[in-house]
């Protein structure tokens, strides 16, 4: 056998010590799919997508209503409200505003001798219902409360004490309007609805109109 020239040695170790290296990083990485509990697992997106959008509920909610009679008389409605709902949430996350309004209650009336006696105020708005579900909120853009699909709901009951009857509307039983406008510098959103009787001719009220100042 040939005897090896140091040189010749030299080369040899460092192609032995390059081999064993190598098999070392193999066996090291043989888990590519994260079963080996010392392989260390880096997420390709960092972001972290599990957090719920941005729901932000109005801290206070003030309303105000009117009704208008067939003899233009605007009454402020009523002499009080008993509210069994009355929220408002918005999610401004998509850079898009959307709204989620629930708002029921029922008046409290005490007629005043005079004025309740006559026959435009025979009949009276005594108990309301808007819901709102998921509505973008467009400027200067109303939209109806008639399309339970789309998330807009609203009812209206009005009793009639000289007849001593009661009426209640729903959905596109009557035209139904509502503009919500956003202000984020204000922390603030402001709106308006109405409810037109004027195609109903045995009803004595002809516009019910309603508006709110929402802060957050």
């Amino acid at each position: 056998m040939k005897k090896l020239s140091f040189k010749e040695n030299i080369i040899k170790f460092g192609l032995l010590t390059a081999l064993i290296f190598l098999s070392i990083s193999l066996n090291s990485c043989e888990d590519t799919f994260g079963t080996d509990p010392y392989v260390k697992k880096v997420p390709i997106d960092p972001i972290d997508t599990t957090k719920p959008d941005k729901q932000i509920f109005a801290k206070e909610l003030l309303w105000r209503f009117k009704e208008i009679a067939r003899a233009n008389q605007i009454t402020e409605w009523p002499n009080s409200i008993t509210y069994i709902n009355n929220s408002l949430k918005l999610d401004t996350s998509n850079g898009r505003v959307f709204i989620w309004l629930d708002l029921e209650m029922k008046a409290n009336f005490f007629r005043q001798s005079g004025v309740d006696d006559k026959v435009e105020n025979a009949d009276r708005v005594e108990y309301l219902k808007i819901k709102i579900d998921s509505v973008e909120i467009i400027p200067n853009q109303s939209f109806s409360l008639n399309s339970i699909a789309d998330g807009r709901y609203s009812r209206i009951e009005l009793f009639n004490h000289q007849v001593n009857k009661k009426y209640s509307f729903e959905g596109s039983d009557l035209i139904t309007r509502m503009r919500i406008n956003y202000f984020p510098e204000e922390k603030k959103l402001t709106g308006n609805f109405v409810f037109d009787f004027q195609l109903i001719d045995y009803i004595h009220t002809v516009q019910f109109l309603g508006s709110f100042s929402a802060f957050y």
